[in-house]
């Protein structure tokens, strides 16, 4: 009973730590950075450099299980990568570079990455930490409880994060440059300071101990511990999956950054709020997600979640300035993509029922960097093909602009469709795990 307790406060101290970290991450990325970029005049080839730069740092996550190693634990990693991770955040808000400016641009883009190699050192630590403390059988309940815990604070920051952002924008839209760009330094500083008091219940929680029933971790072979997961062949067909995952959404990824700003003309809290329909629905959905899981398998589960997720850019192609309702039809992209819970939940337990407990970390560096390395290449590859297709339709823009957006959006959907076949051929785990 006193060990049901201790585990109990354990894991409430880390959905409190999940929820301060979902309000700092709500309006510290995704959308606020996109729109800050483009009202930098960054065009799509440049935006997808820093959409992909921040991925492409992820690869260095193999060398986590090192790393850990040497820090003593996976909490000690964990806290000593997020506290360099939130300073550099600071520092992004410190230089506020000027609309075209080249040189700032680029040292706003070496922030980012660097930030983004500290996040995802922390992440791997930190899902190692999560995974040592939960017992298997709890596993899908908690992911999933901890999905919504960040859905529930997360949600109402990043939208007055979006209404704080426009407003500002109109409200001082005669101002200099350097005074309109306090709409996102301003969101950013307060975000930045909800990332960093998240690291403060972590604290009381103690470090999981390096010695498993698998083995002692700190006398096995580090070489050899990086190479597991790569020897591993029901693994590697979920690394496969995972690789293809990444690279069709990456191959959007800046189509779909620009096209509701540039094309459709929405602000960033049109942008929040439907992105807010989506995370309402994942909170809805995460508690029969994970029973869904549990009770079908792995599987099963995220071939459906993948089919109706590729199904979301179908509404991409239809919204358009001409069409009536275009508004309501990118909404329905947006509510399709409640399935992608399936894989926030889904993934990271499928990792943990393959990866041996004394591998843990070896097997999520992989997941991590494979799911990182595809995304940033494709990311570059699809703003370098945006920028193409725009160039060649230069004489006729607006007929250039809708086609390379058409072709773009139906790439996309044939490859994330494609992607069910690939899950088929993936072993639920195994089950024999702890």
């Amino acid at each position: 009973m006193a060990h049901d307790v201790s585990l109990r406060h354990r894991l409430c101290l880390a959905h409190v730590q999940a929820a301060l970290w979902s309000v700092g991450n709500s309006v510290t990325s995704g959308a606020i950075i996109t729109y800050l970029l483009l009202d930098l005049h960054a065009s799509g080839m440049t935006l997808s450099w820093i959409l992909a730069a921040s991925s492409l740092v992820g690869v260095l996550r193999l060398l986590a299980p090192r790393l850990m190693r040497a820090s003593g634990s996976a909490k000690a990693l964990y806290l000593l990568s997020s506290l360099p991770s939130g300073c550099l955040l600071a520092g992004l808000c410190v230089v506020r570079p000027q609309p075209a400016s080249g040189q700032q641009l680029s040292l706003l883009l070496a922030l980012l990455m660097l930030h983004q190699l500290a996040e995802s050192l922390a992440q791997v630590a930190l899902w190692t930490w999560l995974g040592d403390l939960t017992p298997r059988r709890l596993r899908a309940r908690y992911f999933a409880r901890r999905q919504f815990w960040q859905l529930l604070l997360g949600i109402p920051a990043m939208l007055l994060g979006g209404a704080f952002v426009d407003y500002w924008r109109r409200a001082y839209s005669m101002e200099a440059a350097s005074w309109r760009l306090l709409a996102y330094y301003i969101p950013l500083s307060v975000g930045t300071l909800a990332l960093l008091v998240s690291l403060v219940p972590m604290l009381g929680i103690p470090a999981t101990s390096f010695a498993t029933a698998g083995g002692n971790r700190a006398d096995r072979d580090v070489a050899g511990s990086w190479l597991t997961p790569w020897r591993d062949r029901q693994f590697l067909r979920l690394l496969l999956f995972r690789a293809w995952f990444s690279m069709a959404n990456g191959i959007t990824q800046t189509p779909q950054s620009i096209y509701p700003r540039r094309v459709l003309g929405f602000g960033l809290w049109d942008l929040n709020a439907m992105r807010t329909c989506m995370q309402l629905g994942q909170a809805g959905v995460s508690p029969w997600m994970a029973r869904w899981i549990n009770r079908y398998g792995n599987r099963r589960v995220l071939m459906i979640c993948q089919a109706i997720t590729a199904g979301s850019l179908l509404f991409f192609t239809i919204a358009a300035p001409d069409v009536p309702g275009a508004r309501w039809w990118l909404l329905g992209g947006w509510i399709a993509w409640i399935a992608y819970v399936g894989h926030n939940i889904g993934l990271p337990k499928w990792t943990l029922d393959f990866a041996p407990p004394e591998d843990r970390p070896a097997y999520f560096a992989a997941m991590d960097a494979v799911s990182a390395l595809f995304h940033a290449g494709f990311t570059l590859a699809g703003g370098w093909l945006l920028d193409t297709l725009m160039a060649v339709g230069s004489a006729r823009p607006a007929r250039a602009s809708r086609f390379a957006y058409l072709l773009m959006f139906h790439a996309g959907f044939a490859l994330r469709l494609l992607g069910v076949l690939l899950l088929r051929r993936v072993a639920n785990g195994r089950q024999s795990l702890p």
